[in-house]
């Protein structure tokens, strides 16, 4: 599950805040469903995590999607809290290879990638217990 995010105030205090809203269509919401709802072993904790993501997701049609939603095949340019910029692509845990840039939507970067707009940040855990943020900046359909 994400943790809620925090932002800092004028007065360096620390106040929750909601996640992002995230937009997903129905072809997406259906098959990463039934992958997270299949995965087991060392893909249960991610799944978890998409499965959490899809809950809280506003589900539209495939042709009422805004274009710069991340969907599944994306190519998706983002930074993370510590500045570093990425491009990948999402994909189906059979078609990732990191060497390529090709990330599964069930890791946790994925997860937390899934029906995003640019501009947005969002905070996920990390398989190690740490707090991730990222942005996305740009998206960019894929095959």
């Amino acid at each position: 599950m994400f943790p809620i995010q925090t932002q800092k105030t004028k007065t360096t205090q620390s106040k929750p805040t909601r996640p992002p809203d995230i937009v997903i269509g129905d072809s997406d919401f259906a098959t990463l469903t039934a992958l997270a709802e299949s995965a087991g072993g060392p893909l249960a904790d991610a799944a978890d995590q998409l499965l959490t993501e899809l809950d809280r997701a506003l589900r539209v049609p495939d042709h009422a999607l805004p274009e710069d939603r991340v969907r599944l095949y994306d190519w998706i340019a983002f930074q993370t809290g510590d500045g570093a910029a990425r491009r990948v692509q999402l994909v189906r845990p059979e078609d990732a290879d990191i060497a390529e840039g090709r990330v599964s939507v069930l890791t946790p970067v994925g997860a937390a990638l899934i029906g995003l707009a640019p501009g947005k940040p969002i905070a996920f855990a990390t398989p190690g217990g740490g707090l991730q943020t990222l942005t996305v900046l740009t998206t960019a359909r894929g095959e």
